[in-house]
């Protein structure tokens, strides 16, 4: 079955309205659907800025939409067409068109007061003698709006933005909203900011505290203030965040409901269910359950590592680079297990941008099969078995895109689809709510290393950890348990009851452990039940990072890892040889730039997904320890040779690319 024909998945498009041709009269749907080759489940309609629902009066008379709306931030071309003029009523037409294709259409926007057009920059009106509504950091007032902020009348902006976002919703006929970025969460990290004097006072009444307000025209009393909170009241300050941003949320859903419509929001920057919480105070799981029909995972594992320093607002180290795409595998299998049943979890699949000049499609294609080929392969296990752990894609963004560019595209979602998948090689890791609120907790006092940097680790590292499992009682095979003496009593009790368990970061009675890490920092250790004389590692690395008082570099921005403690890859490297080796793990001949993920299908059937981390064609061989009987490579030509030597093969995997072959045993 054809991905695209598979119900289980839904199928999305971010679309400027530059993607579309006002002058024909359907808008050119039907030439962007015969070009795309499927019917999307929903259309995202970017709009850019706020100005779009605070101008929003109806349709008495038709209107021009402003430059900044008809394309993102009123970039004037794209490689298809110049940038038209559209108005209130093309833009119903095109909503009307979808709808008449069975394609529901959502709005989306920015946290945007100005948006570009040809004259410049323009700020809308409303905001003039509003400077407090803006974001504020520790450099001072930012350029973008603060979801959380309050009105010079003391009002909330949110009371104001989403009755107008309703009404905008309602008048054109959108099926619902994305809550796209800056306001699904802060732009501003919270080490940063915002804490401006509107903050720190609701701060203030959240936690009891009294703090020095009437400071955002006195930078050292600023300053002074912002120092106070990160410091001593670190704890605190996050859960506020998360207090206020689960309201707006509730009052957000409130509003949607009441007019019939839905809603998705975006992830916080890109980050894991622990950083979206540390960085920018966002819970995903109060976020999704305050009425949420899901999550827009922004997933830019294969886009982020070719950005440039102008990009990320510093010069990312090749190390970094190498680790992003499976930093991204690691936050997308923690998020699924995060978000409650039922919602869905829909992942940014990068195309690329004309007005922010990046390119996956153009760029970096072998990367875009790669990212999406272990999106496919990454599993949740539940009581009822494997299911992937994505929903479908968000493509972003979808104008612009050639018949054949598109058939690229079909084709890097239909090939690694697995029709019917048994279990992943390797061992399942065990998701709990408790350790992460106590991750939470350890990190701010101790900087102790989080689930999902210890499974970003091993990933890279090439360790078979590619299905999560919420609930150990519905696990098979080995489970890996990260940080266990942080689970709550009943998880612990049901660890120990579980025969095949591995533990890392932590330890529980009856573990010995098998590899340990010694370092000034503290030590790390893999443990299981019945384990050989253990290997002792002495990592002589400083770290001289202070909990209390070191500050995350630039800013504590997403593009930039957290400085966790370096353990070594020494360490992880051999964590995950000793994984391998004691599960249904084929083992891999090659570079450490080379990876694989192995999907059983059968006893004596599964896919192997090959990728490469290097700028080159590496040569890897997998060794199955059983006498292979036939090897088809699913991602080269018909009749492609693949080269078998007994219980081996070996094949040329392109540059940051992946290739997949089905095998099948004697």
């Amino acid at each position: 079955m054809s991905f695209f024909d598979d119900e289980r998945f839904e199928k999305w498009l971010w679309v400027e309205l530059i993607g579309f041709d006002r002058d024909l009269p359907d808008c050119g749907v039907a030439e962007y659907l015969s070009r795309a080759g499927f019917v999307p489940t929903g259309v995202s309609l970017l709009l850019t800025w706020t100005g779009f629902v605070l101008d929003f009066d109806g349709f008495d008379r038709e209107r021009p939409l402003h430059q900044g709306e008809c394309s993102y931030y009123g970039h004037p071309a794209n490689p298809e067409r110049r940038r038209q003029v559209w108005t209130n009523l093309d833009l119903r037409r095109l909503i009307d068109t979808l709808h008449a294709r069975g394609i529901r259409v959502y709005l989306s926007f920015f946290n945007y007061a100005s948006t570009g057009c040809d004259a410049g920059v323009v700020k809308h009106p409303f905001f003039e003698g509003k400077e407090t509504l803006y974001e504020y950091s520790l450099k001072g007032r930012t350029g973008t709006l603060g979801m959380l902020k309050r009105m010079p009348d003391g009002s909330f902006f949110a009371d104001t933005l989403i009755a107008k976002t309703v009404a905008a919703l309602t008048g054109y006929g959108f099926d619902g909203l994305q809550l796209a970025d800056g306001l699904s969460s802060p732009r501003v990290s919270l080490q940063e900011g915002d804490y401006s004097d509107d903050m720190a006072e609701q701060f203030a009444d959240f936690s009891g505290l009294t703090l020095d307000t009437g400071c955002d025209n006195n930078p050292e009393r600023y300053r002074a203030r912002a120092e106070l909170i990160w410091q001593e009241h670190r704890a605190q300050w996050l859960d506020f965040w998360r207090a206020r941003w689960t309201a707006f949320y509730r009052k957000l859903s409130r509003a949607i409901d009441a007019a019939g419509k839905e809603y998705v929001f975006n992830a916080a920057w890109t980050r894991d269910p622990f950083e979206a919480r540390y960085r920018y105070g966002v819970d995903y799981r109060t976020a999704a359950d305050a009425g949420a029909r899901g999550m827009m995972a922004e997933d830019v594992g294969a886009g982020l590592a070719i950005l440039s320093e102008r990009d990320n607002g510093y010069l990312m180290t090749d190390a970094q680079r190498r680790r992003i795409h499976y930093q991204f595998q690691a936050a997308l299998m923690l998020t699924r297990a995060a978000l409650p049943d039922g919602k869905k979890l829909l992942p940014l699949a990068g195309i690329h941008d004309m007005q922010e000049q990046w390119g996956v499609l153009e760029h970096q294609p072998t990367a875009m099969l790669r990212n999406v080929a272990t999106n496919l392969n990454t599993y949740l296990r539940t009581s009822g078995g494997l299911r992937p752990i994505i929903d479908g894609p968000w493509y972003c963004l979808a104008d612009s895109i050639t018949p054949a560019q598109w058939e690229f595209i079909r084709s890097c979602w239909d090939i690694p689809l697995t029709p019917h998948p048994v279990r992943t090689a390797g061992v399942t890791l065990l998701w709990s709510d408790e350790r992460l609120e106590r991750e939470l907790e350890a990190f701010i006092k101790t900087r102790r290393t989080p689930t999902h940097q210890l499974l970003a680790e091993l990933l890279y590292h090439n360790a078979p950890v590619h299905t999560i499992v919420r609930n150990i009682a519905d696990a098979e095979g080995d489970v890996l348990v990260t940080n266990p003496d942080l689970l709550s009593e009943d998880e612990r009790a049901a660890v120990q009851a579980y025969d095949r368990v591995w533990l890392l970061g932590g330890t529980l009675d009856g573990f010995r452990e098998v590899l340990t890490e010694k370092a000034a920092f503290g030590t790390l250790a893999l443990s299981c039940r019945e384990a050989a004389e253990p290997v002792c590692l002495e990592n002589p690395t400083a770290y001289a990072f202070d909990p209390k008082t070191s500050r995350e570099p630039v800013g504590m921005l997403w593009t930039h890892p957290l400085e966790f403690a370096p353990w070594s890859d020494d360490f992880f490297s051999r964590a995950a040889n000793i994984l391998t080796d004691t599960t249904d793990t084929p083992t891999l001949t090659a570079p450490a730039s080379c990876k694989h993920l192995t999907v059983w299908t059968s006893e004596n059937s599964c896919r192997v997904f090959l990728g490469n981390d290097d700028y080159w064609y590496n040569h890897p061989t997998a060794e199955f320890r059983r006498e292979i009987a036939t090897a088809r490579c699913l991602t080269k030509y018909d009749g492609f040779p693949v080269p078998v030597n007994g219980t081996s093969f070996t094949l040329r995997v392109p540059p940051r690319g992946m290739e997949i072959v089905e095998i099948t045993l004697k």
